[in-house]
């Protein structure tokens, strides 16, 4: 059985994988940041956006906008390095204490935490139907 700090990243990736308000891209970043960089005593990581950035072979802006979804989705909490030359602080949110949004196995659990990060339909988990657009205030939007 796998001791309790390797237990806990697993559990934490597949809740990231699980989630499908998350994208792929995402779900990499948390990966390498879990594997290769996170601190087995302190459960911080504290990498560079630039090293995230050859790790998967994209640009600094994608590292930090899919650090940012991670971050609202409630799985990642980024402490700020203070300027210029200073990373970030990563530390990953345990599953118990995420407040689960958006789809978690299939079953709605609230509504999702951000919306427009890509142009795809919603669909409904159970039948594969796009779902209608909703106004803020619930209601269905015209020619939806």
């Amino acid at each position: 059985m796998a001791d309790p700090h390797t237990r806990a990243k697993l559990q934490w990736l597949d809740a990231i994988a699980e989630d499908r308000q998350i994208p792929h891209l995402a779900f990499r970043l948390a990966y390498v940041i879990a594997s290769k960089y996170l601190n087995r005593n302190s459960g911080e990581a504290w990498p560079s956006h630039q090293t995230l950035a050859n790790d998967l072979d994209v640009n600094e802006k994608t590292v930090r906008l899919n650090i940012a979804v991670l971050a609202k989705a409630n799985r990642l909490r980024v402490t700020s390095g203070r300027g210029r030359g200073n990373t970030n602080i990563y530390e990953i949110i345990s599953v118990n204490r995420a407040a689960h949004s958006g789809f978690m196995s299939g079953k709605r659990v609230g509504e999702p935490p951000f919306s427009g990060w890509e142009n795809r339909a919603s669909r409904d988990p159970q039948t594969g139907e796009v779902a209608p657009k909703r106004r803020a205030n619930g209601a269905e939007k015209a020619g939806a």
